[in-house]
């Protein structure tokens, strides 16, 4: 095959993989009213086929960079897209919540090798100018997963079943696995993992998101305990990365005030937007009473923003200061999450809600594309 053949083949490869991850996610949400009708249990079992998902997903892209520089990127990007698909597909046959957050854990893991491993190859099979126009299209592939994830998930929970928002994913990724063989081999560098770190870091994070998802509902003696030894964990990881001379996280960047002032204003963006994009779906269908593939439809004023706004942002940021656009976005971001929060079960039709997500989604285009100088 052809050099130019052979890198297009797996560019489409890598990009048909991360397409599917935001729908596993978008997925899940929109098919909790269905599986808790069908499983039964508590709200917030329920809410764990979302949350494992992402806990995992969070707690292992950190450690999986460097598992891929360790042990090679094919390894680690066919190690993701396996047990992505195995938990996907395997969704169809679970008649239990608790092995479908164990699906569900398993496809986080497997996600963050996904993504931690394609990128990886990308970078070494692209240079220069070709390297940006695949990472620029790795960009805009998933953007078009999450914009297009709950309308997709709504229209197959709808015609298939609560089931196949989890296997369509897996179907993408079974035929990524045929791919395979056309990735470059690619050996480890030897470089050592920081094992103690990533376990430290990732069950900082477990307890973390507990707390959050048990504590309102077991009292705040069990929330506030989590907490705490949530809080505990992260100082160790904090000493023990200090420590490492190849550390899983390079802290020093934290010494870079326009770093951590971006980064928290990108926090602030997810806290806004993700709760909305996770549980918005299983509200609009649980409460307000609209069909999976409505709901669907009605978060595309949410999500499609994402998605063809980011040129948007780059020209605010070329030519008005970061600092005002940041600001900006966040206070648009916040005026939709807070005018949302006003709406009730009995006053969401579409012409009050559509404004409302509109206003939320924008605040995030408008400021992708800023960026901290250094210094």
């Amino acid at each position: 095959m052809p050099a130019r053949h052979r890198d297009a083949f797996i560019l489409v490869t890598v990009l048909s993989s991360i397409l599917v991850l935001p729908l596993a996610i978008t997925g899940a949400s929109a098919a909790l009213p269905a599986l808790r009708a069908e499983f039964g249990g508590a709200l917030s079992a329920a809410q764990w086929v979302v949350n494992a998902y992402n806990a995992c997903f969070a707690a292992f892209l950190v450690c999986a960079g460097s598992i891929a520089d360790a042990v090679g990127r094919r390894r680690v990007y066919a190690t993701g897209v396996g047990p992505f698909f195995i938990s996907g597909l395997t969704c169809l046959f679970v008649q239990d919540i608790t092995a479908l957050i164990a699906l569900r854990a398993l496809g986080g893991v497997g996600a963050a090798a996904v993504v931690a491993g394609g990128s990886a190859i990308l970078t070494s099979v692209f240079e220069g100018p070709a390297r940006a126009r695949a990472f620029g299209l790795l960009g805009t592939v998933a953007g078009a997963g999450t914009a297009f994830g709950p309308a997709v998930a709504g229209l197959l929970i709808a015609a298939l079943g609560w089931r196949w928002a989890f296997a369509a994913p897996a179907v993408v990724a079974g035929v990524v696995l045929l791919l395979l063989p056309v990735l470059p081999p690619t050996r480890g560098t030897g470089r050592r993992v920081d094992v103690r770190g990533a376990v430290l870091f990732t069950l900082a994070l477990l307890m973390l998101i507990t707390a959050l998802v048990e504590g309102p509902g077991r009292g705040a003696l069990l929330g506030g305990g989590l907490l705490v030894t949530s809080l505990l964990l992260f100082g160790g990881f904090a000493a023990v990365e200090r420590r490492r001379p190849e550390p899983l996280v390079d802290l020093t960047v934290l010494a870079n005030r326009r770093f951590v002032a971006f980064s928290l204003a990108a926090a602030a963006f997810m806290v806004v937007l993700v709760p909305l994009l996770v549980y918005l779906p299983s509200y609009l269908i649980a409460v307000v009473g609209v069909s999976p593939a409505r709901a669907g439809l009605w978060l595309l004023m949410l999500t499609a923003p994402t998605l063809v706004l980011p040129t948007v942002g780059a020209e605010l940021a070329a030519r008005l200061p970061h600092t005002a656009v940041v600001v900006g976005a966040l206070a648009l971001s916040g005026a939709g999450a807070v005018a949302l929060s006003t709406l009730g079960p009995d006053a969401t039709p579409l012409r009050l809600l559509v404004p409302f997500l509109l206003v939320a989604a924008l605040g995030g285009p408008a400021s992708e594309r800023v960026r901290p100088h250094k210094g």
